[in-house]
């Protein structure tokens, strides 16, 4: 049996609440990410730490009350945070913006490469 209508609401804002307690415990403040060097390997990890816990908790509470909207507001507060502290430890702040490792190092390597250079050989 559903919950009722305003106990659902009431219950996925606590869950929001306890994925932002989660968050907020396992991770610094997303300011503090931000002046970083990008792609901290410990902050990624600590971020999927609270992701999985988070998810974990949402989930248990919305199949123990056996409503949706629990579920959808939590699982929502998930994403948000997470994409919150990806994007923080994506970001540069010698360039000034976000950017994926990988593609920027490609780009600015392109031109070191020695001549006579061949992949795998």
């Amino acid at each position: 049996m559903a919950l009722a209508p305003t106990a659902s609401v009431g219950v996925g804002v606590a869950m929001l609440g306890i994925v932002y307690g989660i968050y907020d415990q396992t991770l610094p403040e997303v300011t503090d990410i931000r002046v970083q060097e990008a792609g901290d390997r410990d902050l990624s990890a600590a971020e999927k730490t609270a992701r999985w816990a988070s998810a974990a908790i949402v989930t248990g509470v919305a199949l123990i009350a056996m409503d949706a909207t629990v579920f959808i507001i939590g699982a929502t507060g998930v994403v948000i945070f997470s994409w919150m502290h990806r994007h923080a430890n994506c970001y540069d702040p010698q360039l000034g913006a976000a950017s994926s490792p990988s593609s920027r190092q490609l780009v600015h390597n392109a031109g070191n490469i020695t001549p006579g250079y061949t992949p795998g050989g």
